[in-house]
């Protein structure tokens, strides 16, 4: 039996999803739902490149 994995990386979450390839039934799916993100924005403390990141400071 073949299976295909699908998997779809969006900004707050992670969705799966098993097919039988034989017939396309679905067998499984899953949501996984990101640490790192909320209402569509990233946040990470530790990087100045995203939302609620560390304050960059004007070298000039």
């Amino acid at each position: 039996m073949k299976y295909a994995l699908g998997l779809d990386y969006g900004t707050n979450l992670v969705r799966s999803l098993t097919v039988d390839c034989s017939n396309g039934n679905e067998l499984a799916t899953y949501v996984f739902p990101c640490p790192s993100g909320h209402q569509d924005i990233l946040t990470d403390k530790q990087s100045c490149d995203l939302f609620g990141g560390a304050q960059q400071t004007d070298m000039s």
